[in-house]
This record gives C-alpha cells, structure tokens and sequence, in this order.
C-alpha cells in the first residue's frame, strides 16, 4: 500500500498539462535515441529507443483521457480547502496541508504549461522529484513564500500535502467520475468525445483521434532510424491532444479556463460531498451489522450513529466528528 501510494504522491505528471510536457521529455529522449541508432547502425540503440518512445506513449495516450483532463494538483487544493472547513477531526500534519492552498501556492497548477507549444520545464511533483539538490527540487515546484511563512516552510508543507494519501485519493474521485461520464472537449485539430480508462472505448468515443496521434510519434521514430530525420515536430503532434471543453452550443473553453473557473471546482466539490454521504452510509451500515452480529443476529443501523459508529473517516486519514 506504501509503494501504490508513493507512486499515486507522483502521479500528477499523467493529468493535464503535466502529462504534456512529460510526454514531450520522453519523447525527446527517444528522438536523441533513434539519431544515436542511426549514426552509429546500431539495433541496441533502435532498441532502446522504441522503448523510450513506449515509455513516452503512455503520457500521450493519458492526455486523450477525460479523467486526466482536470488538472490533478489543483483538485487536492480545492479537497484540501473544502475538507478544511467541515466537521472533520484532521489528520496528522494538517496543519500543513490545510496549507498548501490554491491561494497560497497558485503556481503548484502550472499555468505556463497550458501551452503545447511550451518546451518546458514542467513542475509536476515527479519532475521536480527528479532534480539531484534540495534547492532544486525546491525551486523547480513552483512553491512560494506567503505570509510570514518562509520558501523552506512552505515547500515543508508542499511534501506533507503531496504525503496525505486521503488528499491524493480525493482526485481518484474526479478522475473516475469523468472517465465514466465523458467530456465533449477540442483540440486544435478537431472536436470530439472523450471517455477514459475501462470507457476509453465507449461507443462515440473518437478513438481514431487517439490512434492517429499515437501512430504520428512512432511514425518521427521510426523516420528518424532509418533515415536520420522527421518531418514531424512535437507541438504537431499535442495538437491533437484535448486543450478545451465544448459546450452543447459548440463553444469551446481552454483548458485553464475550465481549471481557473467555477464549473469544475463545483463539481468536484459535489463529488467530496457524494463520497462523503456514501461513506457515512457504509460505515453506519457496517456499525449496525456488527450489532447485530454480536446479539446473534444481522440488522442495520437505522439513524445518527453515535461517535462510537463512526471510526474512521471520509477518507483514510480523516476521521469524522459525529
């Protein structure tokens, strides 16, 4: 559960805009591999390559999902402020996560990145993870001094945000939710359906789009091989890469306006507060058949509990006051 966790602290590099700039990084080794091949005829290097180029698809192809189009690092700010003021009993370190807000911290979103033409670097927390010093890695998040608290103290409290897997978990909830339901959305090539993961192929998905985009990369690999070069460059292949959400009228709206706007940070609020219902319900439930269980019978909890019901919380590490 750790390890799942330590990579889900990371994984924000897979959402927009971040998955952008990562896919273009990957791709970049990859291209420098396939020239290597090419000058020195050598399979090892072809080899490595097309691993690189594998490596770097993933990227490609989480950017066509409609889960990872909220901007994953914005949505644990909005949880953060929203868990903040409930009637919850905070976990360990709260005090610093409840911190790293999008008021305090508006950087940690990447609003430079929301331009595919941009050639980073990126400050997605797997990127800056990356970097050999402290003060690079510091500097490279995007984290800022406020108030009377210090560059060094915030950027405490950015590792203690990133370490709160209940805040981590409460993107899954967004992401899930729209992979499901879908988002009509536009790319500077074409408008289309999106869906994700077990969706990803839903009928009135567009999934040439997907399949073009990711055929066009391997195609400039390939080129590259076995002829030393491509005519395609990789901002022509983001184009086709979701940058808006269109509305039933055809308007489209930017990504980082979607991001900065009311919309999308109401909805994830509506989803905290369904997941919250939904868990209060289980865990009542839960409580009521452990009653009956030990007067030798099954029965569900109808009502309040008291605190005794209810002993963990919304999500793990929260626990809530009843």
């Amino acid at each position: 559960m750790n390890h799942y966790l330590g990579l889900l602290a990371r994984n924000a590099c897979h959402f927009a805009p971040f998955a952008w700039q990562r896919w273009r990084q990957a791709r970049t080794a990859a291209r420098d591999l396939a020239l290597r091949a090419r000058q020195e005829r050598s399979s090892s290097l072809a080899e490595a390559a097309w691993v690189a180029e594998g490596y770097a698809g993933h990227f490609l192809q989480d950017s066509f999902a409609a889960g990872h189009l909220p901007n994953k690092t914005l949505v644990m700010q909005w949880f953060a402020a929203w868990t903040d003021g409930s009637s919850l009993i905070k976990a360990d370190d709260w005090e610093d996560v409840r911190r790293v807000t999008a008021v305090n911290q508006p950087q940690l979103m990447g609003d430079r990145l929301y331009d595919i033409r941009y050639r980073g670097p990126s400050n997605d927390p797997q990127t800056a993870e990356e970097h050999a010093s402290f003060a690079e890695r510091m500097a490279s998040t995007g984290v800022q001094a406020y108030g009377a608290v210090s560059t060094e103290e915030a950027y405490r409290q950015y590792l203690a945000f990133l370490a709160a897997y209940a805040v981590q978990l409460s993107s899954k909830q967004v992401h899930d939710h729209f992979n499901a339901a879908g988002l009509d959305v536009a790319s500077e090539v074409t408008a289309f359906r999106a869906y994700g993961d077990e969706n990803m192929l839903r009928q009135g998905a567009a999934i040439s789009v997907v399949a073009e985009a990711i055929a066009a990369s391997r195609t400039a690999i390939s080129d590259i091989i076995t002829s030393g070069r491509s005519m395609t460059q990789p901002w022509e292949v983001l184009r086709n890469v979701p940058t808006g959400i269109t509305d039933p009228s055809g308007r489209v709206t930017p990504l980082l306006d979607w991001h900065k706007g009311d919309a999308l940070k109401t909805e994830a609020e509506m989803l905290f507060r369904q997941r919250e219902r939904d868990d209060r319900r289980g865990r009542v439930a839960d409580h009521g058949n452990r009653i009956g269980r030990r007067q030798g019978r099954r029965r569900t909890l109808i009502g309040v509990p008291d605190r005794s019901a209810v002993s963990a919380g919304l999500w793990p590490g929260l626990r809530r006051v009843c």
